[in-house]
């Protein structure tokens, strides 16, 4: 009414913390976005032969650099949430829950040679 609702919650926790809360603004939250998190600055945004621009994620697929097309469903301050964006017919291409993310590196391109350090095995 008016803006305002009531609500109750059961607690375990001491009384008198509990009663500290009797007036207290909150937030609903009316949806939800499921994805996989993973840093903001891994974010890379790739360009095709025809000029197409592709943003997604490097991976570390044995030991090679691989990009993976996503689809930001969600960005905060330090991450951002994505899902798949890889065609049905590239199923190695697939962002999957445990994928090694790369989140810094130089010169970096797909089916790049990588070691466990970061460090380019190949020169340049």
């Amino acid at each position: 009414e008016g803006g305002r609702a009531a609500a109750v919650f059961c607690s375990r926790k001491y009384l008198s913390e509990v009663t500290y809360l009797r007036r207290e603004n909150a937030q609903a939250v009316l949806g939800t976005v499921k994805g996989l998190r993973a840093p903001l600055e891994a974010l890379r945004m790739v360009e095709d032969s025809q000029g197409k621009q592709t943003t997604g994620l490097y991976c570390v697929v044995g030991s090679e650099a691989r990009f993976k097309p996503v689809e930001v469903l969600y960005t905060g301050d330090t991450f951002l949430l994505a899902a798949s964006a890889a065609p049905e017919d590239r199923e190695s291409l697939v962002l999957r829950p445990g994928d090694e993310v790369i989140v810094q590196a130089n010169n970096l391109y797909d089916r790049k040679v990588v070691t466990q350090g970061g460090q380019n095995s190949q020169s340049g």
